[in-house]
Order: C-alpha cells, then structure tokens, then sequence
C-alpha cells in the first residue's frame, strides 16, 4: 500500500508524516492488497483543519472520507 501525504498551509514535518503513515497502515493494513494506494490531503481552513483521506480500493469505488477540526 502506497501512502501520499499532502499538506496545505499545515507545517508536516517528518515525525508527524511518519506517524500518519503508521496510523494508515495500522487501519487499513488488515486489507492487504485490497488497498492500492492512499492520499490524506491536510489543509489549513480559517480557524479549523481539514482532513480528506481517499482511498484506492482494488475492484471497487475509491472511498473518501473528510472531517473537520474547529478546535485549532
């Protein structure tokens, strides 16, 4: 499983995109090769962070799943 992380206008130094990488690979790992790749896209938005995770699935419709962090 390929992992592409993205930011805009969010500071991901290497240990925080290490971390994302394991997290991924943590919750989508038990697939295997169902998951061909997977991009999490991290972007600043006024007050809040956005984060959209698309994941390329082997055979079936690419799943997109966002949420939004108001808090920062």
């Amino acid at each position: 499983m390929q992992v592409e992380i993205r930011g805009q206008g969010v500071e991901l130094n290497e240990v925080a995109r290490d971390r994302l990488g394991r997290r991924m690979d943590f919750a989508l790992g038990r697939l295997g090769a169902g998951v061909s790749r997977v991009w999490v896209f991290l972007a600043a938005d006024g007050p809040s962070t956005r984060c959209r995770i698309l994941v390329r699935l082997a055979g079936r419709p690419d799943v997109l799943a966002e949420e939004k962090d108001h808090s920062t």
